[in-house]
């Protein structure tokens, strides 16, 4: 069932998410980030995909898989504070101080918990609860 799995992966990662239709027009070295990557066989369903569809690709995966994400958010932001001097962290203190309430979602109960941070209308986040976008989560 796993390896099911992890053959469905790369087809919903390229095909559903990213919506890419022509995998060659993102050149021929593909870097995979993630945690997904920490699974030895998304790797090779991953790596097969890319192969499939440009055969003269190289496929790596990051040194760092799970903090790839991370690492990229961190340049990016230096990236747009070095051009601009603008800058929207909230800060440590209030990144410590969030907190996060559950609630039931009443069109699924007992099948959906719907979690949202409290404070994030200070983000300027618009949606549901208190100003916070709510996380669908299984329950």
């Amino acid at each position: 069932m796993l390896a099911g799995l992890a053959m469905v992966l790369p087809k919903n990662v390229w095909q559903y998410v990213a919506q890419i239709p022509r995998m060659a027009s993102l050149g021929k070295r593909f870097v995979l980030p993630g945690g997904t990557q920490y699974n030895l066989a998304a790797v090779k369903a991953q790596a097969d995909y890319i192969t499939d569809r440009v055969p003269e690709a190289e496929v790596f995966v990051h040194p760092h898989p799970g903090k790839a994400g991370a690492i990229g958010a961190a340049l990016e932001a230096l990236r747009k504070w070095k051009r601009t001097g603008e800058r929207k962290w909230i800060g440590l203190d209030a990144s410590i101080a969030i907190t996060y309430t559950t609630r039931r979602a009443p069109r699924k109960p007992g099948r959906w918990r719907w979690t949202a941070p409290r404070g994030a209308a200070q983000w300027g986040a618009a949606g549901r609860w208190g100003g916070a976008r709510a996380l669908c989560v299984q329950a």
